[in-house]
């Protein structure tokens, strides 16, 4: 336990002094590529067995800068937006793994060289590759369907 509070804070003061970059591509177009690494948690003793490691996984994202032309852009903060895909593993093989594919806007509330501060929202499409199956996926009893909606 003190081995993960003592990540958790390393993690959190990390973000006041590394900066992320996205890669401008033309203009105001840019790409930005993030890399995630979680915990699950059985919360309940009957699917125990269903975690086995931590996920893993990314996030893509393609999209624009405000230029502020519009009255909205300018009303945001100049917010980012576009089009993203994450995939992440679930914990194990008998989970599956994640996709979605969704339409985001980032609004940034303070943005400055060393600290920024978004609110980041994004609908989309979502779907598991191993969902529960009576014939085939008996041991999954978590993914009760292969579609999702993404929020």
């Amino acid at each position: 336990m003190k081995k993960q509070i003592f990540v958790i804070i390393i993690i959190t003061i990390s973000n006041l002094f590394l900066n992320g970059q996205d890669i401008s591509i033309k203009d105001n177009n840019y790409v930005q590529i993030n890399a995630h690494r979680g915990n699950v948690w059985a919360h309940h003793t009957a699917i125990k067995y269903l975690v086995e490691e931590h996920p893993v996984g990314f996030s893509l994202k393609v999209g624009k800068f405000s230029s502020g032309k519009k009255a909205w852009q300018q009303q945001l903060n100049f917010p980012k937006y576009g089009l993203g895909y994450m995939y992440s593993s679930l914990g194990g093989d008998i989970l599956g793994n994640s996709h979605s594919v969704y339409i985001y806007l980032d609004i940034p509330f303070i943005d400055r060289k060393r600290f920024g501060w978004n609110c980041f929202f994004a609908t989309g499409y979502g779907f598991v590759d191993n969902p529960y199956n009576s014939e085939s996926g008996v041991m999954n009893i978590v993914n009760g369907s292969s579609s999702n909606g993404y929020f």
